[in-house]
């Protein structure tokens, strides 16, 4: 905000800036506003803001009196631009009222948010102090704040926000109200629009109290879309005119870099974004920023330190990025960056993953996501597979005509090159409209050439990884409980999605697999008694049982798990589960537990402790505000894994591309062996199961003096007997196949060690935790038992473990 737009300067205040709210000036009783007033003669005010980091009830503002009541906002954190702006009437001892929530949407009491903060003017002679704003906790603590700051120290989002207070005395014709009240204006460069509500005290007026007596509403619609779409050029003159994706994938690790050069055409400091979707499981090995043709690397810092280098730099008025993440696991990487007019930026991510086999392929994908038609954008994925490619295909959600002449696709027997290179024309909707039809993701399939050892040994720089996935094996048979939330929060289309999808999984039940249905709200209900053979008259019946679930009642998880844990003990002690079988519990919820017992980390300890590492859970967490983690620990703890439903018109296929990924298991009991004369360390190397269409991985370390062959053993139990995979390789040969390939990044072997290495110590790490959260809550409840028995109050001894 530049000097001319302060509110502070008289000429401004009795201006032409804002003519349509002229009438409601000649309605209000006399204020700071009005020259006429009592109120001390101010000059431009300054301005202070509080950010409250902790869990925040109630943020306060004080003021002392004899001043006049200052311009101010206040935000709840979990939702930025404000929601509503309010002020309420003064005490005689200078606090402000605490005003609660209203239909008409405005408050002071901020309830139930973490963090919080205000923003506020102050008139000449008012010292600039923390205790205008407070943050107070639930038991009205203070709690740590940042602040005050200068007006100039004001992050750019906060900068438009101008908080002029109108103060005025209620009429005898409102309803049950009287004494002091505000009326807000918002200084703003953009349009606003004026919504006028009536307060709903539950009284009806006999008459329409005058235009004054109603509350004003400003509706920053305007506002919000320039804040929340700082990525397009068209809105605040941030231009992309580079946008590149290059991917190098070796033996199933892609390492991919994504560069972005912007350019500022405003004539003013403009803040931009830098957005980019990442797979789950992928690593950011690198991010850095070029302005002004120097480089600045990303650093990893406190947050909120990080905030306050970044306030400080835009403060400055210098290009500073703030780098958040966002999302499910990281998989939102966002940088937000100040550029000065004409300036421009280059923003580089580097990350890398390790493809998963799923359902026989190999899957990369790249989000394309510009927002704006970007005059060089080009793609290239680079695929070296020593075993050689069986097949590839590429997809995408936005692929049109024109589209699809701008992708090009080599391959020999080893290498693959996709390319997309779109022009502008290319690009856009139609010749009539300037919008990209770039919107979504690239999808590339591949799968490799399978030996009959099952398995592939390569080596490059002392490193090896040994790719597993036998082909020709028996499927397995299997029992298999369903586990189904059928709670309130299920109703209309998730409970839809799951019946259709569970109707056709039923189908793919092969006659010697055994299941059962156990669905639960507040309760838990089998289908059955016992497990029942997939034969076509108990598959009948079950899509019976399955098509009438209705929706409704709370969530009972505990009871669930518990009710098919037990279910399966049964079996297994009347001997109906046939030997070397493989036993599945697939849950299938969208929230937390709200029934029974309601603490993720007794249910956790629970399901444990009954299933004793005898079955493998796999969970399903259906739609994005379901607690994930507390999904993903429960199957990690019972040899399974977790995955994210997505709410969308797909979901049904989701849950069935699911259970095709656990529905033939072919191996039990794996295990790889190494000679311990050749080999320094590996990854893991034990695994419960192998399904079809899966892959397993482990890489290691060889030892400075290793053979010239390195030989592996993997051993696994199939329906009838064990079996004995045999795979060797050549250290020299490997090493040599490596180092050809030109565009091939070097010791990436090393790198998918370390990769495979970390994910795995996050998982252990993740049960590790768990399990000492679960025995310092036991040891506490312990101690709490034990003072309540003693009729004694005092602080429980500090958890040992």
């Amino acid at each position: 905000m530049g000097p001319e737009q302060q509110p502070g300067a008289p000429a401004e205040r009795k201006g032409a800036l804002w003519p349509h709210l002229s009438l409601l000036r000649n309605k209000v009783y006399p204020s700071c506003l009005d020259p006429s007033s009592s109120c001390p003669t101010q000059t431009p005010p300054r301005a202070v803001w509080c950010l409250c980091s902790g869990p925040t009830d109630v943020v306060t503002l004080t003021w002392p009196p004899g001043f006049c009541l200052p311009e101010a906002a206040l935000w709840p954190s979990s939702s930025w631009p404000p929601l509503c702006f309010s002020q309420a009437g003064l005490m005689e001892n200078g606090l402000v009222h605490h005003c609660v929530p209203r239909p008409w949407g405005t408050w002071w009491h901020l309830t139930g948010v973490r963090g919080g903060g205000g923003l506020v003017d102050l008139p000449e002679g008012v010292p600039v102090s923390t205790s205008h704003l407070t943050c107070l906790s639930s038991g009205h603590i203070p709690v740590p704040s940042q602040g005050p700051q200068d007006i100039d120290s004001l992050p750019p989002y906060l900068r438009p926000l101008r908080v002029l207070a109108y103060r005025f005395q209620f009429p005898r014709t409102y309803p049950r109200r009287g004494g002091a009240a505000s009326k807000l204006l918002i200084h703003s460069p953009l349009p606003l629009k004026f919504r006028s509500h009536l307060p709903g005290t539950g009284a009806k007026m006999k008459t329409p109290a005058p235009v004054h007596a109603w509350d004003i509403v400003l509706v920053l619609l305007s506002l919000l879309l320039a804040i929340l779409q700082t990525t397009t050029a068209q809105k605040n003159g941030i231009n992309i005119y580079s946008l590149t994706v290059d991917s190098k994938v070796s033996s199933r690790f892609a390492h991919t870099v994504v560069t972005s050069r912007v350019v500022n055409r405003a004539n003013t400091v403009q803040e931009a974004t830098f957005q980019m979707e990442l797979p789950k499981k992928a690593f950011i090995t690198n991010f850095s920023m070029i302005i002004d043709g120097v480089t600045y690397p990303g650093n990893i810092k406190e947050k909120s330190v990080a905030q306050k280098k970044y306030s400080a730099a835009v403060s400055r008025g210098e290009s500073a990025g703030l780098v958040q993440a966002t999302g499910r696991k990281t998989e939102k990487f966002q940088v937000s960056v100040s550029v000065a007019p004409a300036a421009k930026v280059t923003f580089e991510l580097v990350y890398e993953e390790l493809l998963s086999r799923r359902l026989g392929a190999y899957e990369l994908l790249l989000q394309i996501h510009p927002q704006q038609l970007v005059k060089h954008l080009q793609m290239d994925v680079h695929i070296f597979e020593p075993q050689g490619i069986s097949f590839l295909e590429t997809e995408s959600t936005f692929m049109t005509n024109e589209l699809a002449k701008a992708l090009t696709t080599f391959q020999n027997q080893t290498k693959a090159h996709i390319q997309f290179k779109p022009t502008l024309s290319q690009q856009q909707i139609s010749p009539e409209q300037q919008d990209t039809v770039l919107n979504g993701n690239f999808i590339i399939r591949y799968d490799v050439n399978r030996t009959s050892s099952g398995g592939s040994i390569q080596i490059e720089n002392g490193y090896f990884v040994h790719y597993f996935a036998p082909e020709g094996l028996s499927t397995l048979s299997k029992n298999v409980i369903f586990v189904i939330d059928k709670s309130g929060s299920m109703s209309g289309r998730k409970i839809q999605q799951t019946q259709e999808a569970l109707l056709k999984i039923l189908d793919d039940l092969r006659p010697y697999d055994q299941f059962n249905l156990i669905s639960f709200s507040g309760e838990a209900t089998q289908w059955k008694p016992q497990l029942v053979p997939a034969s076509a008259e108990n598959v009948k019946e079950a899509k019976s049982y399955v098509a009438g679930i209705q929706a409704q009642g709370g969530t009972n998880i505990n009871d669930a798990m518990l009710m098919a844990v037990q279910l399966l003990e049964r079996a297994n002690r009347e001997e109906l589960l046939p030997a070397r079988s493989v036993t599945l519990i697939v849950l299938l919820t969208d929230g937390d537990p709200t029934v029974g017992e309601t603490n993720p980390s007794r249910i956790q300890k629970n399901v444990q402790e009954a299933i004793d590492g005898q079955y493998s859970l796999f969970c399903l967490g259906f739609g994005f505000d379901v607690s994930y983690a507390f999904l993903e620990k429960l199957a990690l703890d019972n040899g399974g894994l977790a995955r994210r439903i997505y709410e969308d018109s797909d979901s049904a296929l989701q849950l069935q591309d699911f259970y095709q990924e656990v529905a033939n298991p072919l191996l039990t009991s794996v295990a790889f062996e190494y000679p311990s004369n050749a080999v320094e360390a590996v990854t893991q190397d034990h695994f419960r199961l192998f399904f079809k269409g899966s892959e397993l991985v482990v890489a290691g370390k060889l030892r400075d003096q290793s053979p010239d062959i390195l030989s592996a053993r993997v051993r696994g139990q199939l329906n009838l007997e064990d079996i004995t995979f045999v795979t060797e390789s050549s250290v020299a040969e490997q090493e040599e196949a490596f180092r050809s390939p030109k565009y091939i990044f070097h010791s990436f072997m090393e790198r998918l060690w370390a990769y495979l290495t970390i994910q795995q110590l996050l998982e252990q790490i993740k049960q590790t935790q768990e399990r000492l959260l679960r025995s310092c809550s036991l040891w506490n409840s312990f101690h709490e038992r034990q003072n309540v028995q003693n009729n004694r109050r005092q602080w429980c001894r500090p958890c040992p473990f």
